[in-house]
């Protein structure tokens, strides 16, 4: 189930489709996590088809990935853990209720090093659930639409992590 990109087209940051399994992938848009005018991470939705409708994306039990590149070295594994946590409190409002467990399985997935340069592949696969795949390697496996919707939202919610990132995945 590791996704591999196919090309790069005219967008140098992020590749143009990618595959996983045996589902093939397009970038319906990318841009750039910013904090305090630092670039921290190039973030990509790819999905079968694009679309334009951040609810429909969150809630499809559809083949999609979100791709994220890191591209500073501020960004490390204990910083994006708390991160991570702090964004899950923000869209669960301090609830993790069932997804308590699904959350602290996708904690481990970050608590590795992380360097500038790696890339997160957050595939979602309908029948399999999310993968979380670090520079290509398996990292965590959470069987959970209602999981991968969370998650999704962090990012493309309505209350996004950051507006001009959701902007730019969404083409």
């Amino acid at each position: 189930m590791v996704p591999q990109a196919q090309s790069k087209g005219k967008n140098k940051k992020m590749p143009e489709n990618i595959s996983a399994e045996k589902e093939q992938l397009v970038l319906n848009g990318w841009g750039v996590r910013k904090k305090f005018y630092i670039d921290l991470f190039e973030g990509g939705l790819y999905l079968k088809e694009r679309s334009k409708d951040a609810n429909k994306i969150i809630q499809a039990d559809e083949p999609m990935s979100i791709r994220i590149h890191v591209i500073s070295d501020l960004i490390t594994g204990k910083r994006l853990e708390e991160n991570m946590r702090s964004e899950f409190d923000r869209v669960t409002n301090g609830d993790w209720g069932t997804h308590k467990a699904n959350i602290e399985t996708v904690m481990h997935a970050f608590k590795e090093d992380i360097n500038k340069g790696d890339v997160f592949d957050l595939v979602y696969l309908p029948g399999s659930g999310l993968t979380i795949f670090k520079n290509n390697k398996e990292q965590a496996l959470v069987k959970s639409l209602d999981f991968k919707k969370l998650l999704y939202s962090i990012w493309l919610g309505d209350d996004p992590q950051d507006a001009k990132l959701k902007k730019g995945m969404m083409g």
